[in-house]
């Protein structure tokens, strides 16, 4: 039962307002794997509700989540098409090339209504590779660079990506 309400109060608020507090919290195979079924079951839910969903901070940072867990987390953003503002992945040691094709996948399909306006990958294992891949996505997908969405004036998107494997 403790562990249920520790996963409610990592996801938090409204749906257009949720947040995800998750930093070293999923430390172990079963923690990462009840994460992915709550948020799921979130999204759901809100789908269900027809609720619009967006995340203004999700912090999942300095977690070993394994590339299996990091795939099932980017299928649930795609299946559900929700908007993210913020996403923090900073120190998170297995987050290498092969998780950036699959985040270079939901980055891909992200729409003007979903788009990502900051990304934290810091401290994590990617190399020139990974980085060509997420550049790629942006750089094919109109969604990028965000727009504000009272003006449709460019807004600038920050990436953090310093301490990884990429050749300058």
């Amino acid at each position: 039962m403790a562990w249920a309400q520790q996963l409610r109060q990592m996801i938090t608020g409204p749906p257009s307002c949720m947040t995800v507090r998750a930093r070293r919290q999923l430390t172990t195979p079963e923690a990462a794997d009840a994460f992915l079924t709550t948020l799921s079951a979130k999204l759901e839910e809100n789908a269900n509700a027809n609720a619009y969903t967006m995340f203004d901070d999700f912090d999942i940072s300095q977690n070993p989540l394994s590339v299996d867990n990091f795939k099932a987390l980017f299928g649930i953003f795609v299946e559900s098409g929700v908007a993210i503002q913020r996403i923090r992945l900073f120190g998170c040691s297995t987050l290498d090339d092969t998780v950036a094709w699959q985040m270079a996948a939901w980055l891909s399909s992200l729409t003007r209504e979903t788009v990502l306006h900051e990304l934290h990958l810091s401290d994590c294992a990617l190399t020139s590779e990974g980085l060509l891949a997420l550049c790629d996505a942006f750089a094919g997908n109109d969604a990028f660079p965000p727009r504000n969405i009272a003006t449709g004036a460019i807004c600038p998107m920050y990436i953090r990506i310093e301490n990884n494997y990429i050749d300058q």
